[in-house]
C-alpha cells in the first residue's frame, strides 16, 4: 500500500513539474498566435452572423517545393462552404505553399476587414502555409454595421491529415473547440492548466 501511494505522489509531483516547466519552456514557432476564439463560446465561434452577406467562399492553391509542377492534387479546404458555418480549415501539402481565398459578397456589404484591417471587396486574399495555426479572419459589413458576418479560415500543418468528407449542412460539423495546440501565445504567463482544461 505504501508502494502506491510513493508511485501516486511519484507521478503527481512530476506532472506538476512538467506544467511547471511547461511555463518556461518556449514553445514552437507555430504556437505563437493566439486565436479570438479562444476566449468565446462554441455557440459564438460557431455563428457566422448574417448569412446573407457572403455569397461563396472560393479557394485555389498554389504548390511550393518539390510539388510545384504538380497540377492534379486536390486542394484540401474543410468543411466545402456553405454560408452557414464560420470556421475552416485548409491543409497544405508542403510549407511553401499559398492559398488564394477569392470571397464573393452581396450587394449589401459596404465594408470587408481582414484581420481587422480594411480590404478591398473584389480583391483576392492569398495566404502562406508558413504561417501555421494562424487564421484568416474575414468580416463584413454592412453600411449601418446593423449587420454583420464573420468568417475564419484555419492554417493547418502541411504534415496534419486532411478532412475529405463533404458536408451536405451546418449540422454535418462536429463543433469542436479552439485547442492550445492552435492557440496557446507563446507568452510566459499563458496557463497550460488552462490549454489542459480547453482538451
Amino acid at each position: 500500500m505504501k508502494t502506491l501511494r510513493r508511485f501516486l505522489a511519484l507521478v503527481f509531483v512530476l506532472l506538476i513539474g512538467a506544467l511547471a516547466a511547461s511555463q518556461v519552456v518556449k514553445p514552437s514557432d507555430w504556437h505563437d498566435f493566439e486565436s479570438e476564439d479562444f476566449y468565446k463560446t462554441s455557440a459564438a465561434q460557431t455563428d457566422p452572423g448574417d448569412t446573407t452577406l457572403l455569397q461563396n467562399l472560393s479557394f485555389s492553391q498554389a504548390l511550393g517545393g518539390e510539388l510545384t509542377d504538380f497540377t492534379t492534387l486536390d486542394l484540401h479546404v474543410y468543411p466545402n462552404f456553405l454560408p452557414q458555418i464560420r470556421r475552416y480549415a485548409w491543409y497544405p501539402y508542403r510549407r511553401t505553399d499559398q492559398l488564394t481565398i477569392s470571397p464573393t459578397w452581396s450587394g449589401d456589404v459596404a465594408k470587408v476587414t481582414l484581420n481587422g484591417a480594411p480590404v478591398s471587396l473584389s480583391d483576392p486574399i492569398l495566404v502562406s502555409a508558413e504561417n501555421i495555426g494562424q487564421e484568416v479572419r474575414l468580416e463584413a459589413f454592412t453600411p449601418d454595421d446593423e449587420r454583420r458576418a464573420s468568417y475564419v479560415v484555419l492554417i493547418m500543418p502541411h504534415n496534419f491529415p486532411p478532412l475529405k468528407t463533404r458536408v451536405n449542412a451546418a449540422d454535418d460539423v462536429a463543433p469542436g473547440i479552439i485547442t492550445g495546440v492552435q492557440a496557446a501565445p507563446n507568452n510566459p504567463t499563458y496557463s497550460r492548466l488552462k490549454q489542459v482544461r480547453m482538451l
